[in-house]
This record gives structure tokens, sequence and C-alpha cells, in this order.
């Protein structure tokens, strides 16, 4: 076991926290769920996010709360999404350990490593382990939030703001990572990419594909795009508009500067929501000033950018749209969905484990991880987060809910079309524990 200097870090911010308090917890667990290429700790070669250490300094203090177990044990039984979620996770767990040991030799798996990626036989490896350590660490992150929304719903507050905080780190990141490609600035960025993931070079031509602290474009576009839909609803419903505004325009810009795929399509999803929401007003005959300026602004910018940056943006969206399932990398993933979808059918649909093998979608990497009964628990436990199963107390708590269900939409779709593991980052699972609430029946 090692530890960086970003883990002595956390930990010294993490004792700090005992004494500052739960508030200091929450927005530590917020904003570092930003750095998904730092590790704090390694063990056994295997990468220890940052998050996932502030989680246990955020637990260390919940546990000390009179009736912690009882009121985690009456969510898991009394709340609808909190019940599918866990019965998810419990379950992926459990085929881990048992497909490799039914089906060891019998399937063909894809595996990732730091020199390359390869084909072999299904056996219990490390990446089982990893996966399963997410997934439990998954419902932790899930129950964690809604603890403390049943302890003391004005926490949908305090998470409101700290993501929004984390929105403005994100933005400053990327802004750093823009300066060093066009201006020299220096690389103050790969001081946090210290995790032992593959750091894809993430520029073509004189076109940067912004990444900012993650280790490629893909990644930070449709978190990005979560988070700027996030602000902008927030912004709509009037919570801290200044700074909500600010976050989400900064965010939506940096999701089309990022030219990747997958932000793109996070933007569309964030579009349509957009229009959904609007039916109610254009039924009536007229559109809020809130979209209407929003969509004079990004035309405007498109028409701008279009005039000025004619070849790059034409080079940019051969390459990261038009072009993209053709080319080497469309050809390479459609391959490696092709060989999960035999694993889903060669296991009898109940999938090689947690980490068993790779696959370019979510959806693809779930049936083939954890089989159709793996994805009938998350599909249950998602239908149940949009519905809601905590009660807002006032208007601004049932806003909260909603940009958070439409945030976490938005990080879903692109999610499907390209995600490789079944894990989406503590960000998303703080942002569906955020969704789970709903408006007083009328």
């Amino acid at each position: 076991m090692s530890i960086s200097i970003m883990g002595v870090i956390t930990a010294l911010l993490g004792m700090w926290g005992q004494l500052a308090g739960v508030r200091f917890l929450v927005y530590s667990l917020v904003i570092s769920s930003l750095f998904i290429s730092t590790s704090a700790v390694s063990l056994a070669g295997k990468p220890i996010q940052v998050a996932f250490l502030f989680l246990a300094f955020l637990l260390l203090y919940l546990i000390r709360t009179p009736g912690f177990s009882y009121r985690v044990w009456y969510l898991i039984q009394n709340n609808q999404a909190i019940k599918w979620f866990t019965a998810y996770c419990l379950f992926a767990v459990f085929i881990s350990f048992v497909a490799p040991t039914v089906f060891s030799g019998k399937v063909k798996i894809l595996t990732f490593s730091a020199e390359g990626v390869f084909v072999g036989d299904l056996t219990f490896n490390t990446g089982h382990i990893a996966q399963m350590i997410y997934a439990i660490a998954a419902m932790v992150i899930f129950l964690t939030v809604s603890f403390l929304i049943q302890v003391n719903k004005s926490f949908l507050t305090i998470f409101a703001s700290a993501f929004l905080w984390m929105g403005v780190v994100n933005v400053v990141f990327a802004v750093a990572d823009l300066l060093n490609f066009y201006a020299g600035f220096p690389d103050v960025i790969s001081i946090f990419k210290n995790a032992e993931y593959v750091m894809v070079d993430q520029s073509f031509g004189s076109v940067r594909r912004v990444a900012g602290i993650f280790p490629e474009t893909s990644a930070f576009s449709s978190f990005t795009a979560a988070v700027g839909c996030f602000a902008f609803f927030l912004y709509r419903a009037g919570f801290r508009p200044n700074f909500s505004r600010n976050v989400a325009a900064a965010s939506l810009l940096l999701v089309v500067l990022a030219t990747s795929t997958s932000g793109y399509v996070g933007l569309a999803m964030f579009g349509l929501l957009v229009a959904l929401s609007e039916i109610r007003q254009l039924r009536r005959g007229y559109l809020s000033k809130v979209v209407f300026f929003t969509a004079i602004a990004g035309l405007s910018v498109a028409l701008l950018m279009s005039i000025l940056f004619y070849d790059q943006i034409m080079l940019v969206l051969d390459t990261a749209v038009f072009n993209k399932l053709g080319s080497d990398s469309g050809l390479e993933r459609f391959s490696w969905n092709s060989l999960a979808w035999g694993d889903f059918l060669e296991t009898y649909g109940f999938g090689v484990g947690l980490g068993g093998n790779r696959a370019s979608s979510l959806l693809i990497v779930l049936l083939s991880n954890v089989g159709w009964i793996g994805v009938t628990l998350y599909s249950m436990a998602v239908i149940y987060v949009m519905k809601g199963s905590f009660i807002a107390e006032n208007t601004e708590q049932s806003a909260i809910g909603s940009a958070a269900k439409k945030g976490a939409l938005v990080a879903l779709l692109p999610a499907m079309a390209a995600a490789t593991a079944p894990f989406q980052g503590t960000f998303f699972y703080i942002l569906l524990a955020l969704a789970n609430i709903r408006a007083k029946d009328k």
C-alpha cells in the first residue's frame, strides 16, 4: 500500500471535517467527485479515489449519529428506490463471485490493462474485485446521501450549492487545460492525474479536445453536460440564480468546445429536456425568457464560431461525429459490444460478473456483467428515483430534486452510448440520490 500527497491532504481534511462538521464533509465529498484521475491511496496496484476517502470520513462522522444503523435499515426497507438499488448492488456482488466459478474457461472475455486490450478465458480476476468494490461504494454513496436527506431535507440545498462549486472547479481545470495547449500555460493539471489510468492524447491538429482533470474528453464532456444541465434547471427554478446561471453557461460552452460525441449526446438530451419543460408554456402561446435568450445566445455563439473557425469545426465534426462509427475507434468499440453480447448469451443471461469484461455501452456492460436480473434491478431503481420516494417540504427542495433528475438523465444517455464499466462515478450516485424526491401531492 502507498499513499500519495493528495491522499495525505485528503486525510488531513477528513480529520479536520470531524471537527468542522457535516457541511464541510459534504462539500468535500461532492467536490472530490471531480477528481476521478487522482489516486489518494494505492492498494495492490489499484488506485483508491479521493472521493472514496472522503466518503469514509463522512461515514465516520455519521455513524456517531444516534440511531444511524436503524435509520439506514428503515430506508432500505421502506424507500422503494433505495430498496431496488441496494438489491442491484448486492446481486451484482453475488453474481461476480458465482459467474467466474460456474463459467470459468467456458466464456471468452475482453480485459483491459496498462499493456492494452486482450481476449481471454473467463476467470475471477482483479477486474472483478475492483468493480465489486465500486458497486459497494455506489451503494454506500446512495445510502449516505439518502440518510442525510432523511435526517434533514435542508441537506438538499447544501448538496446543490456544493455541486455548483464543484462546477466552478471543473471549469477552472478545463480553462487551465486550454491555456496549457494554446498559450503554453504551466501544466498544473498533471499533478492531479496520478491514478494508473490510460491518459489519451486529447488533441488533433491545432484543435484541443478539452479534458480538464479527466483522463479523456468523453468522460469530461458527459460529466460537464450533466453539471451544466443541473445548474441550468436550478437557475430556472431561482436557486442562487446568478451563480447557477454562470456555472451552467460555462459548463455547457465547454461541452461544445470539448468536441466529444458523448458530450453532444448529453447536449441533445439536455435540449430535449428543455423542450419538454416548455410544452406547457408553448400551449399557452409563449416561450419563457430564459429559454428564449439561451437559444439566441447559443445560436449566436454557434454562428460566430462557424465564421471564425470554419476549417477547425469541420475537422472536429468529421472526426468526432460524421465518421465516428467508421473510425478505428468506432469499429473497435463495436467489436467490444459484439463480444460482450456473446458473453450475455453464453452465460444464459446471467452475465460474467462485474468487471468480467468491458463494452462500449452501459446497457451492454450491465447485460454482460450482471445479466437480465441485474439490469431489471437497476432499471427499477432508476424508475423509482425518477418517481421520487422522498417528499419535498417546499418548492426549493422540489426544484433541486427535479434538476437532479434531469442531470442524471443527461449523464445516463452518453453512458448508454460509450460507458465501458458499470460504475458511473461518485458524482452520478450523489445526483441519483438527490433526484429521489418529489413535490407534495396536491
